[in-house]
C-alpha cells in the first residue's frame, strides 16, 4: 500500500494572512479621516479662509491753483487713487472746521479727521456723501479744493465732484449731488 505524499499546511497563527480586529480597523480608519479633515482645513486657512470683505476704491484727482484768479498758468494738477487703506499726512494744516452743520443741510455722518458730513439736496444719498469726505480726507486737497472721482455706493456708478472752500466745504456735481463738510 502506497501512502499518499504528505505536504505540510502552512500556520495560521501570526502569519502575514491575518487581519486586524474589527476595533483596530475602525480606529485606523477614524484617524484617517481626522488626519484628512486636519490636512483640509490646515490648507483653507492658510489660504485666506474665504473671508475677504470687499473694498471701496476711490479715485481721487487733486487741483490746486493759486490764490489770485489772475493767473492761471501756474496751476497744477495731481491725480492719485486711493483705496479703502489711508495713510495720514501731516504735510499741510488741516482747516478749523465749525462742526455744526449749515442750515439746510442733512447731517450724515459723524466726524473722520475732525471732518462731518452732510447732504445739501434731497437727491444726496448720506452713503454717497460719506464716500465723498472719504475721497476729500484722502486727497488732502490744498485751500479747500478738489476735484474728485467718486463711485456712490447706492448706485454704483462713478460721479465727479468738484470741491471748494476750506472751513465749510462744499462739493457739487454727479447728478445734482451736494455734499456738504463741517
Amino acid at each position: 500500500m502506497s501512502r499518499a505524499p504528505y505536504h505540510e499546511q502552512p500556520s495560521r497563527r501570526g502569519g502575514s494572512g491575518r487581519s486586524g480586529s474589527p476595533l483596530g480597523l475602525v480606529a485606523l480608519l477614524v484617524g484617517g479621516v481626522l488626519l484628512g479633515g486636519l490636512c483640509v482645513g490646515g490648507t483653507v486657512m492658510a489660504m485666506g479662509g474665504g473671508d475677504d470683505e470687499p473694498t471701496a476704491q476711490t479715485t481721487v484727482t487733486k487741483t490746486s491753483s493759486p490764490q489770485s484768479e489772475t493767473s492761471s498758468s501756474s496751476s497744477t494738477s495731481e491725480e492719485t487713487s486711493s483705496s479703502s487703506s489711508t495713510s495720514s499726512k501731516s504735510t499741510s494744516s488741516s482747516p478749523t472746521r465749525p462742526g455744526v452743520a449749515p442750515a439746510g443741510v442733512k447731517q450724515c455722518a459723524g466726524p473722520s479727521q475732525g471732518t462731518k458730513v452732510g447732504a445739501g439736496t434731497t437727491v444726496t444719498s448720506c452713503e454717497f456723501a460719506t464716500a465723498v469726505r472719504d475721497a476729500y480726507l484722502a486727497a488732502d486737497p490744498e485751500n479747500g479744493k478738489a476735484t474728485l472721482r467718486v463711485t456712490s455706493p447706492v448706485t454704483d456708478k462713478a460721479y465727479t465732484m468738484t470741491c471748494s472752500g476750506e472751513g465749510v466745504t462744499r462739493c457739487t456735481g454727479g447728478n445734482d449731488a451736494v455734499v456738504v463738510l463741517y
